[in-house]
């Protein structure tokens, strides 16, 4: 059974499989007559169609009734669904799923998502938090230092958001001590910065 991992930070999802392959897709969404488009394709159209795009559903993952009357989605869920059909899709749709989330994932969400995937017909053969995932180099590293506990701080820049994770390693042990969340400061808010600066310079 072939496994892979993927990777759950709107800014840009990510599954990579065993063999070493890498497929990538922003976390946007575009609501089409003949179905849910995602990714790029989904995000290059964003600001012409807002009305029909979505880039907000993975940090408001739930199934609370979207308005107005659309087609193939009814929730955030859809959407998220659609998004991950179309990474394990272009994965060649691996058996076994390693799963990198945010430590901000409450566990309505989470059971949520273990939904989405066991909708995929995949199984889920672990759930880590994103920031030890991330900081597995470092324990690494101290293995090489000094015995006794050190600190650092994960900075995941999100699409809307900043999650700002204090982790602890201790000899060959990683923990989280606390997450903080920044709202509505994430990679969107540079983005839109930066396209209104170039806006003022015509």
């Amino acid at each position: 059974m072939r496994t892979a991992v993927i990777e759950f930070n709107d800014q840009a999802l990510l599954i990579k499989t065993e063999e070493g392959e890498l497929f990538s897709e922003p976390g946007f969404a575009l609501h089409t007559e003949q179905g849910i488009i995602t990714g790029q394709a989904a995000r290059q159209q964003a600001w012409l169609q807002p009305q029909n795009s979505y880039r907000d559903f993975w940090r408001q993952l739930n199934q609370a009734q979207l308005p107005g009357d659309q087609r193939w989605a009814r929730h955030h869920a859809d959407i998220a669904f659609a998004q991950l059909r179309s990474l394990h899709s272009k994965a060649c749709a691996p058996e076994q799923l390693v799963l990198s989330v945010p430590g901000t994932f409450d566990d309505q969400q989470l059971s949520l998502l273990l939904g989405l995937i066991n909708a995929l017909e995949a199984k889920i053969i672990a759930i880590v938090d994103s920031s030890l995932a991330d900081c597995l180099a470092l324990q690494e590293a101290s293995d090489n230092l000094q015995s006794g506990e050190r600190e650092t701080l994960h900075i995941d820049l999100q699409l809307h958001q900043t999650v700002i994770s204090q982790v602890s390693i201790e000899n060959q042990n990683l923990s989280v001590r606390a997450h903080q969340v920044i709202p509505d400061i994430g990679a969107s808010l540079f983005y839109n910065s930066l396209a209104n600066y170039i806006r003022d310079l015509a």
